[in-house]
C-alpha cells in the first residue's frame, strides 16, 4: 500500500511539473522513468530534440534521464564533482585550454551501457566530451550564432 502511494505521489509530481514547463511527456516516457527512478524528486521534463529530458534530484545528486515518447531510456546523466572526473580529462583541459578551469562535470551512461564523461570549460568551448577512459572525443557547443547546437571533434 504504501509503495503504490509513493508511487502516485511521483507520478503527480511527474505530471505536475512536465504541465508548469508546458510539455506533454507521454505516459510511456513518464511511465519508464518512474520505474528507473522510483525515489527521482524535483522532476522537470523538457524537450531534448525529439526525446524527453528529466532533470530531478535522487539520493542528494543532480541527475537527467532522456527517454524517448515510446519509453525508451536513451541516456542516463549523474552530475560528478569536478575531483571525481578521470585524470586524463584535467590534462587534457590544462594543456588544450591553459587558464581555464572544469565547471561541471558529468558521467553520462547510455543505453547500452557505454560510459561518457562531460566537462563544462564555459566560453566557446561548451561542454568537452570524453570516453570512459578520459579519451578526448568531442565537443558539444550550447548554440552557434544560427541558434544551432554544434558538434565537434578534435
Amino acid at each position: 500500500m504504501k509503495t503504490t502511494i509513493t508511487a502516485l505521489l511521483i507520478a503527480a509530481a511527474v505530471s505536475a511539473s512536465a504541465q508548469k514547463a508546458g510539455i506533454e511527456v507521454p505516459a510511456a516516457a513518464k511511465a519508464a522513468f518512474e520505474k528507473a527512478h522510483p525515489n527521482a524528486q524535483h522532476v522537470k521534463w523538457s524537450l531534448e530534440d525529439q526525446d524527453f529530458e528529466a532533470e530531478f534530484d535522487q539520493d542528494g545528486q543532480e541527475m537527467s534521464v532522456v527517454v524517448d515518447a515510446a519509453g525508451a531510456i536513451k541516456e542516463t546523466e549523474l552530475e560528478l564533482k569536478v575531483n571525481l572526473l578521470p585524470n586524463p580529462i584535467h590534462e587534457y583541459v590544462m594543456n588544450k585550454y591553459p587558464g581555464k578551469k572544469i565547471k561541471e562535470g558529468a558521467k553520462i551512461t547510455l543505453a547500452d551501457g557505454t560510459v561518457k564523461y562531460e566537462a563544462e570549460v564555459g566560453g566557446e568551448e561548451g561542454d568537452l566530451l570524453f570516453d570512459s577512459q578520459g579519451h578526448f572525443i568531442g565537443q558539444e557547443k550550447d548554440e552557434d550564432k544560427d541558434g544551432d547546437e554544434k558538434d565537434e571533434k578534435d
